[in-house]
């Protein structure tokens, strides 16, 4: 096995969230740059000579730091802005944001700047003045930067079609990624956040909840339901749909007070367009306060599915997580409406994802996708 593909076999166990970034993307050999460097579509290249001289925690490290360069977007920010300077502000971000999230030390000769994890890439090009352009704290620009220049604007620059596209589907990798990151364990509050940051104030939420429903399809879709063929013989294969399906979805609805029929409506709309896409077997529509208020079952030929407020007392969303345990079911997913205003389970017994209409709520368990009502 290559130390390069024992990193990243390392990174698999350590940090989930990079590794499977990096899983996504090509890792190219190209001898024509001296260390390592990203393009402007999210591939990787490296210099095997250079790579060979590093240890295995600076190698894990600096392949954390190129994904840094897409989960940033670093290559489409840049606008007219000069290209050296960015990619050195962004490696002063990137360094002290993995250095502080534990993630290890920075290379000899890669930029550091203490509490640079706490700016934009964006304030720190502004900060950087004459001094920095001549002689940064790690040596001169281009010099001292052990990683400087690792932003490769090759080839044809994308067009404006091509550059959404290609940042929709980074953010989609990062939803999926943060997701794996959570469930494992493995991700440090501060990589949340910047993880939060990114999907919230740049994907619009129903295309997050999107990919979370149909990555349980995807998953799902070839064993969900018994060959009828084998099943009297206790001999389980799976149906060769021709069509994406899934199997029990549960959505949970906070009815309150403070969601009502503008909320629900507007939810609904795009949730029927993602249940459309992914086709469920069964729906649990599941209205709750303080308590579980009302039930809706929906099956395929019932969709779409129409949600109607029930309740109007307290708040207490722990309650949907206690009736799936109580009704002994097993959803591919819950998806819970809420304001967040409401006691959090610990726990869940199945994948579970919120939707919160406001910047309140921190739920311990579940990924929060959060909804903005102009989007």
């Amino acid at each position: 096995m290559s130390e390069l593909q024992a990193a990243k076999v390392e990174l698999a166990y350590e940090q989930p969230f990079f590794a499977s970034l990096l899983m996504k993307r090509p890792i190219k050999e190209d001898r024509s740059i001296p260390t390592m460097g990203v393009d402007r579509r999210g591939q990787i290249f490296y210099n095997p000579e250079w790579i060979a001289k590093l240890s295995r925690p600076h190698l894990k490290f600096v392949l954390c730091h190129e994904v840094m360069h897409v989960v940033c977007m670093h290559l489409t920010r840049r606008g007219n802005r000069d290209s050296e300077r960015w990619n050195i502000a962004g490696d002063y971000f990137i360094n002290s944001f993995l250095s502080t999230s534990g993630l290890g030390t920075v290379p000899e000769g890669g930029l550091f700047k203490e509490g640079s994890e706490t700016k934009t890439t964006e304030e720190i090009y502004d900060g950087l003045g004459q001094q920095d352009d001549q002689q940064s704290e790690s040596g001169g620009i281009g010099q001292g930067d052990e990683l400087g220049g690792d932003l490769l604007e090759r080839g044809e620059p994308l067009t404006q079609t091509e550059a959404a596209e290609e940042e929709l589907r980074v953010k989609l990798d990062i939803a999926d990624a943060a997701r794996n990151a959570r469930e494992r364990g493995r991700a440090s509050g501060s990589l949340l956040r910047l993880i939060d940051e990114v999907l919230n104030t740049k994907l619009r939420w129903y295309e997050i909840l999107d990919r979370y429903f149909s990555g349980f399809t995807e998953e799902n879709q070839s064993w969900k339901r018994p060959n009828r063929r084998f099943s009297a013989s206790d001999i389980y294969l799976p149906v060769n749909d021709h069509e994406p399906s899934m199997g029990t979805v549960v959505i949970g609805i906070d009815t309150s007070g403070s969601i009502g029929d503008k909320e629900l409506s507007y939810f609904g709309g795009h949730l029927n367009a993602i249940l459309e896409q992914c086709h469920p077997e069964k729906v649990y529509a599941v209205y709750c306060d303080d308590t579980v208020s009302h039930v809706d079952e929906f099956t395929q030929e019932a969709f779409p599915v129409e949600l109607e407020p029930h309740g109007g007392g307290g708040t207490d969303m722990r309650e949907i997580v206690a009736w799936i345990e109580e009704q002994n079911i097993e959803p591919d997913v819950c998806c819970i409406l809420t304001d967040g205003y409401t006691p959090f389970p610990e726990s869940s017994p199945c994948p579970l994802v919120w939707a919160i209409t406001t910047d309140e709520g921190n739920p311990p368990c579940g990924d929060v996708v959060r909804i903005d009502m102009e989007a």
